[in-house]
């Protein structure tokens, strides 16, 4: 098991990526792991889309077009005054 110093260490920034597709079991242990992640009073406010082929390209394009046009799209996060289910799992 990697100790603190060697994961903050071993950390990087990847600015390029292979053209190979990652594997749909690797995408599966990944997000299984990220399940077990701790998150704010357990509200775990996050969603997961996947995208290969044609769906991929339309959105990398869109995405190319919104950054490079200046219309890059802005995200808002709230940090508390969580409603609905959030709420509820909050309180749980």
């Amino acid at each position: 098991m990697y100790d603190l110093d060697e994961t903050i260490r071993g950390r990087r920034s990847v600015r390029g990526f292979l053209p190979t597709p990652v594997p749909r079991r690797t995408l599966e242990e990944v997000l299984e792991l990220a399940q077990h992640a701790p998150s704010n009073c357990n509200v775990q406010p996050w969603r997961v889309y996947i995208a290969s082929g044609d769906s991929l390209e339309t959105l990398r394009a869109a995405l190319v077009e919104a950054v490079t046009g200046g219309a890059s799209p802005v995200m808002v996060a709230p940090i508390d005054d969580f409603v609905g289910a959030y709420r509820d799992k909050q309180v749980a």
